[in-house]
């Protein structure tokens, strides 16, 4: 009798710490995720700023290359 209700709270305590354990991992699985597509999302934000830097750096080799080849085409040097 008394190893049946020792057994049966046993049972009862293995289920209740099962079950917090379950959800604290859900928890912690979820701010996982977040975390991730916040890092994700930051690092979007970064490619798109280095392209358009990239982007003008370009526009202004491009621009210096053609005043060159202005000054070059009237002897302006």
């Amino acid at each position: 009798m008394l190893s049946d209700s020792l057994f049966n709270t046993m049972l009862l305590f293995g289920l209740i710490f099962t079950a917090a354990g379950f959800v604290l991992g859900l928890f912690c699985n979820n701010r996982r995720i977040f975390q991730l597509e916040d890092r994700i999302m930051r690092l979007k934000r970064t490619v798109a700023h280095l392209q358009r830097k990239l982007e003008e750096r370009d526009e202004e080799s491009e621009d210096a290359a053609i005043q060159q080849d202005a000054q070059a085409m009237t002897g302006d040097r």
